[in-house]
């Protein structure tokens, strides 16, 4: 049981996308308006983003979800996906309240960005769990035969 959990009245749903690299941090607030959290940043409105929903179980399955988005200015650019400055980016799932929000007040899942699709001025990305990505194997593989 998670020790906090976010008012279930006012609750909102934000996303931060963290790069590897030098590329700036994209954050997602499920919300008509921008929010701006105790810490001092602003979580800018879900206008053009859509995410598919997150299920859990109590199970080791794992939880994918898709995004999809407008490429858009201050959001993702169509260069930075092209150019693979997202692959493999964290994306933070968590709740908070839009009366007085929080970063990170109600974590809800940690995700990688995985096969990202474009097409015109939108694009998809498979957002992969943390079991997800430790349970692919890279490298040779080798058999008995």
């Amino acid at each position: 049981m998670k020790s906090h959990v976010a008012d279930w009245q006012t609750r909102v749903y934000c996303v931060r996308i963290e790069p590897a690299g030098t590329a700036p941090i994209v954050r997602i607030a499920g919300h008509p308006t921008d929010l701006k959290m105790s810490n001092g940043e602003v979580y800018l409105t879900e206008s053009g983003y859509e995410f598919s929903g997150l299920g859990s179980s109590s199970t080791f399955a794992s939880s994918s979800v898709d995004l999809s988005g407008i490429l858009q200015l201050g959001g993702v650019s169509r260069d930075d996906l092209k150019s693979g400055v997202y692959d493999n980016a964290r994306v933070y799932l968590f709740a908070t309240s839009w009366v007085d929000p929080i970063e990170d007040e109600e974590p809800l899942a940690l995700m990688f960005f995985g096969k990202t699709d474009t097409s015109e001025d939108r694009y998809t990305a498979q957002l992969m769990g943390a079991i997800d990505v430790l349970s692919q194997s890279d490298g040779r593989t080798y058999a008995p035969t």
